[in-house]
């Protein structure tokens, strides 16, 4: 098997290339792994990663330009040992040198375009952590003594904070965070690492589980080891990135974290815990989602209550009221926590609202 760096098919047409690209200096580096001769095979990662390009290059989605987006995966192919496998870590840094000396040229012509460039990089497959901060991607040529043959998004993600290629930086990792036994020397970047001086790096670094926890699959088999089963992240994610996240409109990575939390939560019955490391107070920006419209929630009165009842948000900022004689109680409203107050209360019930629609019984 040789090379797996899949670049995105560009529009024969120059016009449609344009009509499309939102973002013409965002790049993305998309890491999908199935198949592990010296560990065990998984199912879902390649799809995964094609199915997060697919977003990355639609105009209402990431917006970005096909040539800016490497997609690193082995399809449907078999290795009869690790020593033969791809990707390997080598693959993935050639694929990375590739898109940071792309915008580099770009930066040379025009240094105030670095305000316009974002790195994406997307991993799933077999994975492992030293410590709480960090979800090291295997790579397909790890075995169960080697696993320092692995891509560590956050030593990765510090190396693009310090050199400052991009201004902005997305890391997710589909992958477990199962914690390392002995001690494993996870490699860095292979780069010289010159610090840059062009400003203050935004960035966003979502993992798919806990540390030391695993990440699982939808799969028909609920008893299939969990190791084997990935993709609930993923679709938690694109689900948000699709829209679902949407706040007033937008995606944002506050949003976005919010969302994919509780949206793995309630599709792994409570045992996937997302973790997401970002600045609240600079959320990086995805796509506006317009005419999205909000979750429709009807609340149910206690049996014989007639008064009035008050609806409050998550920081008791009162919202509005309505007399309980006149039936339930219909509204739509944006994802997050509520309180209602029966009869003038000083507290009362909380209630969350999630993606879709739903009834509160009081």
């Amino acid at each position: 098997m040789a090379a797996v760096a899949v670049p995105t098919p560009v529009p024969a047409s120059g016009e449609q290339a344009v009509a499309r690209v939102r973002n013409p200096l965002h790049y993305a580096l998309a890491v999908g792994i199935d198949r592990y001769p010296g560990i065990s095979d998984l199912r879902a990662p390649s799809k995964d990663a094609q199915d997060f390009r697919q977003w990355l290059t639609d105009s209402s989605g990431g917006g970005l330009d096909p040539r800016n987006i490497e997609l690193v995966h082995a399809g449907n192919a078999s290795f009869d040992h690790p020593d033969n496998a791809v990707p390997t870590r080598t693959l993935v840094n050639n694929a990375l040198e590739r898109l940071f000396e792309d915008v580099e040229v770009h930066l040379r012509r025009d240094p105030l375009a670095w305000h316009d460039t974002r790195l994406y990089v997307y991993l799933s497959g077999h994975g492992v952590a030293t410590d709480v901060t960090e979800a090291a991607l295997l790579m397909a040529n790890a075995r169960r003594n080697r696993k320092g043959e692995s891509v560590p998004s956050r030593r990765y993600l510090e190396f693009f904070q310090d050199t400052q290629h991009f201004r902005e930086l997305v890391f997710f990792a589909d992958c477990c965070r199962t914690r390392t036994v002995a001690h494993i020397d996870l490699a860095g970047p292979p780069w010289e690492r010159r610090t840059g001086q062009r400003g203050r790096v935004s960035w966003l670094l979502g993992f798919a589980t806990a540390f030391g926890d695993a990440a699982f699959e939808q799969t028909e088999d609920e008893e299939a080891d969990p190791d084997k089963a990935r993709g609930h992240f993923t679709r938690a994610l694109l689900e948000g990135l699709r829209g679902k996240a949407a706040r007033a409109g937008r995606v944002d990575s506050n949003g976005l974290a919010a969302y994919v939390r509780d949206r793995v939560l309630a599709l792994t019955n409570n045992r996937q815990s997302t973790t997401t490391v970002s600045d609240p107070a600079q959320p990086v920006f995805f796509c506006d989602v317009p005419n999205v419209p909000l979750p429709q929630v009807t609340l149910h009165w206690p049996e014989g209550f007639d008064g009035s009842a008050d609806l409050y948000d998550g920081k008791e900022v009162w919202l509005a009221s309505h007399n309980a004689h006149r039936g339930p109680w219909t509204l739509r409203l944006e994802r997050g926590l509520y309180e209602i107050r029966l009869g003038g209360q000083s507290s009362g019930t909380l209630f969350k609202v999630l993606e879709e629609d739903g009834h509160v019984r009081l």
